[in-house]
């Protein structure tokens, strides 16, 4: 058995190796400086599904109404899906002196569609922008985004662009953990699209190109999950052979809150683990993401039936896969954070990796089995 988690553990340290050493190649195309004059400006649509988000819209809609990028080049398109608090009072009183903000109040939900995959395609439908740029009511960004995103899609074969997304940095160490995680995710998404290899996505720091978007059909397949408006979406992308790139700038950054508390991280994962079972049913996903799927839930696997042996029986030997994936999770991060110029937060890091194995096994599993929601809303929502 040690020997079968040993070589796991082995197998993922050289992946994670593999992924480490295609940031290098990803930062030399996305750290290109393109003179602002000889790069074209086209239509943007910055797309934002929102819900009950009252403490949130305000700062979202000064931060997009901010950006460097051309006024009359982007639109902000908010779709409400549903809000029963201030957050329609508060949208429309900024949308009446400013011409860029569209919003929608989307109300009925069709049968077979999660809310916010219909509030998303809703908003969509109206949109003009000849790239959509998707973020979340909770997020802050830079006043360069939109621009620095802009600056990769100067490559015309490019259809998708993803961006760092990390979470709000906090003073707690559950908090720093928290960051550290998100950027460990971030880390695992610019390493795959520097490969070719798509492997996951955040949603609030996603760009399109709508004749790519209307290629794929939109969210059509996929439509009936809670989540994966982000990484379905990339896998049915990539399915037909259309260029992926991670824009590899802190200024690309989106920044969103942290989990409120221990629950309501175990409801984010249970919901990002919740189409677990479909990667294996979904005619567009590779098969090679199967394979890595099935690799990094092995050696979690592994980590966690070691750290119990060593404490039925005191055997060390035990505790070696564990710090294989330590190192390659450690290689990989600090390679990112280094390329993004950003501190690499050693203590959150290590104390991360105690517990890290643990949620990857328990909540992977009990995402695919588990009822999940988003903003309160399960109804027409089925898990495939």
């Amino acid at each position: 058995m040690i020997v079968l988690s040993l070589l796991l553990a082995l197998m993922y340290l050289l992946f994670l190796l593999w992924l480490r050493n295609g940031l290098t190649t990803i930062n030399k195309s996305s750290n290109v400086n393109y003179p602002r004059d000889t790069v074209d400006s086209p239509k943007v649509s910055v797309i934002v599904a929102v819900r009950n988000e009252e403490t949130n819209i305000a700062t979202l809609l000064e931060h997009l109404l901010n950006q460097s990028y051309p006024k009359e080049q982007y639109e902000i398109v908010i779709a409400d899906d549903g809000s029963t608090d201030d957050t329609n009072n508060i949208i429309t009183s900024i949308a009446k002196n400013e011409s860029r903000v569209k919003y929608l109040k989307v109300d009925d939900i069709p049968a077979g569609w999660a809310p916010k995959k219909w509030a998303l395609s809703q908003g969509v439908k109206i949109s003009s922008g000849e790239i959509l740029l998707f973020t979340d009511a909770d997020c802050t960004m830079d006043t360069e985004w939109i621009t620095q995103i802009l600056h990769c899609f100067a490559d015309r074969q490019i259809g998708m662009v993803a961006a760092p997304s990390p979470l709000q940095k906090g003073n707690s160490m559950w908090n720093r953990m928290l960051l550290l995680d998100s950027i460990g995710q971030d880390a695992l998404t610019a390493g795959g699209l520097s490969r070719n290899l798509p492997l996951t996505i955040s949603g609030r720091n996603l760009a399109v190109r709508r004749t790519v978007f209307d290629s794929v059909k939109g969210y059509e397949g996929i439509q009936s999950f809670i989540s994966g408006d982000d990484d379905l979406m990339m896998h049915k992308i990539a399915h037909h052979g259309i260029k992926l790139h991670f824009c590899l700038l802190s200024e690309a950054e989106v920044k969103s809150p942290p989990p409120s508390n221990f629950k309501a991280f175990v409801q984010q994962r249970l919901r990002f683990a919740s189409k677990g079972k479909s990667y294996f049913n979904l005619p567009f996903v590779s098969h090679h993401f199967r394979w890595i799927l099935i690799l990094i839930y092995l050696t979690n696997l592994g980590v966690v039936l070691g750290q119990a042996m060593t404490l039925l029986s005191s055997n060390q030997m035990w505790l070696l896969p564990w710090f294989l994936k330590i190192a390659g999770d450690g290689i990989l991060i600090y390679k990112y954070t280094s390329t993004l110029r950003r501190p690499f937060d050693i203590p959150a890091f290590l104390l991360s990796e105690i517990w890290h194995s643990l949620y990857v096994v328990v909540l992977g599993v009990l995402g695919s089995f588990l009822s999940v929601s988003w903003k309160g809303r399960k109804e027409n929502i089925k898990i495939a």
